[in-house]
C-alpha cells in the first residue's frame, strides 16, 4: 500500500470573495493537498467587529475595577481622601537631641503619584558607641500597615530567648511591636499611630527601655494636627 506523505509546505490557502465554503483537493502525482477556502468578506468583517466590541467591553470593566481599587486605597473608613503631610512638617517634629545624643542627620521626602503619596522624615543620633535612628512615615489615607508588611498589626507576637524578646504590645492605645537583643544591645520599636502614621525607632548600644524613653520625647500630638 502506498503511504501518503502530507507536506505542510504545500498547503495553499486561497481566499475567494464569493461564498462561505471550502474545498479540499488531492494531487495524485505529488501526494500533496490543496485547500481552497472561499469566504464572505461581510461575514469576516462582522466577526472582527464583534470581537472588537467584546475586547472594548472587557477593557472597560478592567478600567472600572482598577479605579475602584485605587479609590479603596486612597480613602479612609469614612470615605475621605486624606493627602500625606508635607515631609517638612514631619521633620519639624523630630527633636535636635534624643537620649542625650545629638542629631547628626535630618532628611525627608515625599514620593508617589497624586492620591498615592507617602511622606517620610528621618533623623539619626549618635554619641560615642550609641546610635539611634527615628523615622516618621505618613501615607494619608493609604493603609500603611498592610503596605509596609506589618502583619503584627493584625496578630499577636510574644517570643523570648536568652538574648532578648520580640512582642506586640499597646502603647498609649496604639498598636506597637518591639524587639531587643541584650547581647548586641540593639533594638527596634514600631508604633502604628492613629492608624495613619508609622513611627520607627532603631538603636544600638542602648538599654531595653531606651527606645520607649526616646518615643516619649517625641511630641506625637503634633501629628494629629497634620
Amino acid at each position: 500500500m502506498k503511504s501518503f506523505q502530507f507536506l505542510l509546505g504545500t498547503f495553499v490557502l486561497v481566499f475567494s470573495l464569493t461564498s462561505c465554503s471550502s474545498e479540499v483537493e488531492r494531487d495524485q502525482d505529488t501526494d500533496s493537498i490543496k485547500i481552497e477556502i472561499k469566504a464572505d468578506t461581510d461575514e469576516i468583517k462582522k466577526d472582527i467587529d464583534d470581537g472588537m466590541d467584546d475586547l472594548n467591553e472587557g477593557l472597560s470593566e478592567m478600567t472600572s475595577g482598577l479605579a475602584k481599587m485605587v479609590e479603596s486605597f486612597t480613602t479612609n473608613d469614612q470615605g475621605e481622601n486624606i493627602p500625606a503631610a508635607d515631609f517638612r512638617d514631619l521633620k519639624a517634629i523630630l527633636p535636635d537631641r534624643l537620649l542625650r545624643m545629638d542629631r547628626i542627620e535630618h532628611t525627608g521626602e515625599r514620593s508617589g503619584v497624586k492620591g498615592l503619596q507617602v511622606s517620610v522624615a528621618e533623623a539619626k543620633y549618635e554619641d560615642d558607641d550609641r546610635y539611634l535612628e527615628v523615622a516618621l512615615v505618613d501615607g494619608g489615607s493609604l493603609p500603611l500597615a498592610g503596605l509596609a508588611n506589618m502583619g503584627w498589626s493584625m496578630a499577636e507576637v510574644d517570643k523570648e530567648t536568652k538574648n532578648g524578646y520580640e512582642r506586640t504590645t499597646v502603647i498609649d492605645g496604639h498598636k506597637a511591636f518591639e524587639k531587643y537583643n541584650s547581647r548586641w544591645e540593639e533594638g527596634e520599636l514600631v508604633v502604628l499611630y492613629q492608624d495613619r502614621f508609622i513611627i520607627t525607632l532603631k538603636g544600638k548600644g542602648i538599654d531595653a527601655d531606651d527606645l520607649r524613653r526616646a518615643l516619649n520625647k517625641i511630641d506625637l500630638d503634633e501629628l494629629e494636627e497634620l
